[in-house]
């Protein structure tokens, strides 16, 4: 990214009074972070090894697509939408210098893994090189979890899930997650665009993440110090991610992990509990503490399963 445009890349505080996160007495969004504050490729160039091998700079495509391709009613195909898959996560393996994209707090960031950096740039760019050129509009109904193209204000074109709808003002507001990056910001309806399918098939680079056996010092409230100093420790660093596999009593549908900073594997949990800002607890126990403040809004938020939905698939490659 230009590092002119990077401030850009912070979201502007907003006055939702209608929205509260899970654990997290503020609202939300923050300002606390954006859609990274570097690309992926200005990463790669900072660390050398952001790459797995095997990883492809190029998408493969059904469909070669140039300005002239008429993608009306493209959406659906036999009666269902085009989705965007979660990457999928596997339990027990640790995952070496992931970056941490974007935090509500210490039960609720997003970090994004190494290995699909190269295809995740060239996407970017080839889907800006396209909706900058071609306007793609839906021809039904937008509703709460469809995946679409949203322009944010840094006038760029992002993989986007539809949190829910304003209308009650004309043009209608939308509230859309960045599914590549974890944020999430209100767009007019001009900003609204219909995905392709081309688009679709790099899995949701932004994966939704709670800290392991970890709880807010009291209730289910962080405090604004927890949360500052998390985001001191993480916020737009490199990270080793180990996740946990889930026992038979953790209903909990983020992924829990434990993070160690790639430069100086100190520990971040250990960190936190030395400095009194949270306690000690079981995975179980996170989803006794926060499941009932789970609304659907949130399942599409973080980009995870919800009963509710028929349109939620994970990477099976």
């Amino acid at each position: 990214m230009d590092s002119s445009r990077r401030s850009t890349r912070h979201l502007e505080p907003k006055n939702d009074s209608s929205r509260q996160l899970l654990g997290d007495g503020s609202r939300v969004p923050t300002a606390d972070s954006g859609r990274a504050s570097m690309t992926i490729s200005e990463r790669a160039s900072t660390t050398g090894s952001i790459t797995t091998n095997g990883a492809s700079s190029s998408l493969s495509r059904d469909t070669p697509l140039d300005d002239s391709y008429d993608t009306r009613g493209a959406k659906y195909q036999d009666d269902k939408p085009v989705c965007i898959r979660r990457t999928t996560i596997w339990g027990g393996r640790r995952y070496e210098q992931a970056y941490v994209s974007h935090i509500e707090h210490p039960s609720a960031f997003f970090i994004q893994l190494a290995h699909s950096s190269d295809k995740c740039e060239e996407l970017d760019k080839e889907i800006n090189d396209f909706y900058s050129k071609n306007s793609q509009e839906n021809p039904l109904k937008w509703k709460s979890g469809d995946y679409c193209i949203a322009k944010f204000k840094d006038n760029r074109f992002y993989r986007s899930r539809i949190i829910e709808i304003d209308e009650n003002k004309n043009p209608a507001d939308y509230h859309v997650v960045f599914v590549d990056y974890g944020n999430w910001d209100t767009v007019s309806e001009h900003d609204i665009h219909l995905l392709l399918p081309q688009f679709a098939v790099l899995t949701a680079q932004a994966i939704a993440c709670s800290l392991t056996n970890t709880l807010p010092k009291k209730g289910t409230l962080y405090s604004q110090e927890a949360k500052n100093f998390f985001r001191e420790l993480v916020l737009d660093k490199f990270v080793d991610a180990k996740f946990y596999l889930k026992s038979s009593n953790d209903f909990w549908p983020l992924s829990c992990v434990d993070l160690e900073l790639s430069s100086t594997k100190a520990n971040i949990r250990q960190l936190m509990i030395e400095q009194g800002y949270i306690r000690e607890t079981t995975n179980d126990q996170i989803y006794i503490e926060f499941n009932h403040l789970l609304k659907r809004e949130h399942y599409i938020q973080f980009n995870i399963p919800h009963e509710e939905d028929d349109n939620n698939y994970d990477d099976d490659d």
